[in-house]
């Protein structure tokens, strides 16, 4: 084991022992900090936490087997993990793995030696866990690799390499000791990924995750302790040759991973292959669920073009040739305008609904596989919908007879839309007579004159619409007013039922119900606290207006007919304008 220290201290300048990474950053990069995202799954795992090759020993009274450090990876007796520095890699039996967790023994060969190489940074090579550097043989391009990490034990060394930037991070692209990128969590409590370039540090990106005033004496470790933090790492090479580095976090061991940042690097990126691994400073901790997996960057080819295979005024329905996969095709994607408005699992074709009528729309599609690579998009397909056909009959409500006579009477009635009106009526429901009118619109009234006195009619009415769609309501009857010899001196009934239907600080609005008369109504006259102020002809409402708010006024209504006689008083109606 001599022959690790030729090398030992070469080893912690490279792993940034010897000096703090500047902050300053000169690569283009992106942060997000609240987005939560589930991962794509990726092709099947090479790399796990468990270890092969290890060798039996006692620690602290417990045998354990364990991983030990080697001086270069092609020394370490695992074909999966190189053990750069911490003395020991422990298998602890129960599916966690880690540093070691507390003191070594005096007389452990590990502490005799790191107190001789490098006691300031190990407690004088009692915690060679404080500069743990663990890295992977297996090699990875375009790769996700995670961990669990529990931190179970501060150590706080007077080592003056304890300080923010230690923490809990993972390797990536690890070409060499000084050729990688960083990603993880440090002890100030902050999210950053960083990259080493022939020994050179710069600071990618780095925020905030866990809150707090760092201080390396009173407040030295931001990060939660016995508890499961889970790190994640994406790591891609981009089609301009840059790449991107995106870090996730799943605190408490909950299976949500959030992203908590991400950077490219567009200045001489390190490409290729390389090594994944982890970090940790100044602490004891548990390991576990390392995987590390490379992922499908390669997008689907097609699908080549997009057919139109029919349409109507609301609705097209197109399909598309099916697109190819180096690995297969999970769906499609569908734009309309160039906006994606849906997607299908492996159905090629589709039907756009909810369209406007005699309206051009265009449409692409892009296929998808598993990953989440898209293809490029299809040929473009432009296509408008058919004219509007109205099939809908309108609706006709409200049918009544009203302003009633001897010889006279008022055919009204409402409809849904724009629609012309008849009136078909007679002495039966075989309806001898008929008045129309070509007016298209929503609220109907037609006259019927050369009634009968004191006769009952039949009617009913019919509207058709614009398109040609009628409706036709069911018979109706009315009485005409009987003849009267001489002249008129009965009053009509008296209005009932007088209420208030809404009121505001200067309006008080009011109706009533319908009085009769042996000849006709022909209008009501309003009084207010007992004056006359307005009359109406056949409304049984009204709106009194430029009132005084907080006030109390009192309505009565009367009726009148064509001879001027006017009925008793409606019931009394007392009510106040609110302030």
């Amino acid at each position: 084991m001599n022959h690790l220290f030729n090398t030992f201290i070469s080893f912690l300048a490279l792993m940034g022992l010897s000096t703090p990474p500047p902050t300053s950053d000169v690569l283009n990069q992106t942060t997000k900090t609240t987005l939560t995202q589930t991962v794509t799954q990726t092709t099947d795992s090479v790399l796990r936490t468990a270890l092969t090759a290890t060798v039996s020993l006692s620690l602290n009274g417990i045998t354990v087997q364990a991983l030990e450090e080697q001086g270069t990876m092609a020394e370490s007796s695992s074909a999966e993990w190189w053990l750069n520095s911490g003395a020991y890699y422990i298998d602890n039996g129960d599916g966690t793995y880690g540093t070691i967790q507390g003191e070594l023994t005096q007389n452990d060969p590990w502490r005799v030696l790191y107190a001789n190489d490098n006691p300031i940074d190990t407690d004088n090579g009692y915690h060679p866990q404080n500069i743990f550097r663990l890295v992977s043989r297996p090699t990875y391009e375009n790769y996700q690799q995670e961990a669990y990490f529990k931190i179970t034990k501060q150590n706080l060394s007077a080592s003056t390499e304890r300080d923010a930037w230690s923490g809990l991070l993972l390797f990536n692209r690890y070409k060499d000791g000084n050729n990688l990128y960083y990603a993880g969590i440090r002890a100030d409590g902050t999210a950053v990924i960083k990259s080493k370039k022939n020994g050179s540090y710069t600071t990618m990106t780095q925020n905030t995750v866990f809150p707090g005033t760092y201080n390396r004496s009173t407040n030295p470790n931001l990060l939660p302790q016995n508890t499961w933090i889970g790190l994640r790492t994406r790591v891609q090479t981009n089609s301009d040759g840059s790449v991107t580095v995106t870090l996730y976090m799943d605190n408490g061991k909950t299976g949500t991973w959030t992203q908590i940042a991400t950077a490219t690097d567009r200045v001489n990126p390190i490409v290729g292959a390389q090594s994944v691994g982890i970090r940790t400073d100044f602490m004891d901790v548990l390991l576990s669920d390392f995987s590390a997996k490379e992922f499908d960057t390669t997008p689907p080819v097609g699908p080549a073009t997009v057919n139109l295979l029919s349409k109507t005024d609301t609705q097209i329905r197109i399909s598309w040739t099916p697109a190819t996969d180096n690995i297969g095709v999970a769906g499609y994607n569908i734009y309309r305008d160039g906006i994606f408005i849906d997607s299908t699992q492996t159905a090629t074709s589709y039907t756009a609904s909810k369209l406007n009528p005699n309206t051009q729309y265009t449409f692409t599609v892009k296929a998808r596989d598993a990953a989440g690579n898209l293809s490029l998009g299809s040929s473009v397909l432009t296509v408008s919908t058919l004219p509007s056909v109205d099939t809908t009959a309108p609706i006709i409500s409200g049918v009544t007879a009203n302003l009633i006579t001897q010889t006279t009477a008022n055919i009204v009635w409402l409809t849904n839309e724009g629609a012309d009106g008849k009136v078909e009526y007679g002495m039966t429901n075989n309806y001898d007579g008929s008045v129309n009118t070509t007016l298209y619109t929503t609220a109907h009234t037609l006259p019927l004159t050369g009634l009968a006195a004191g006769t009952t009619y039949h009617y009913r009415v019919i509207s058709k619409d614009l398109a040609g769609n009628s409706t036709t309501s069911n018979d109706t009857t009315f009485t005409t007013l009987p003849l009267i010899s001489g002249p008129d001196s009965t009053p009509p009934s008296a209005p009932t039922n007088l209420q208030a239907t809404s009121s505001t600080s200067t309006k008080i609005r009011i109706s009533w119900t319908a009085a009769t008369d042996n000849v006709g109504v022909v209008g009501y006259n309003i009084y207010k606290n007992g004056m006359f102020v307005d009359s109406t002809r056949t409304a049984t409402s009204f709106s009194a207006n430029n009132l005084r708010s907080n006030t109390q006024y009192t309505f009565t209504v009367k009726a009148r007919d064509a001879a001027g006689n006017l009925s008793p008083a409606s019931n009394s109606l007392t009510v106040s304008t609110p302030r």
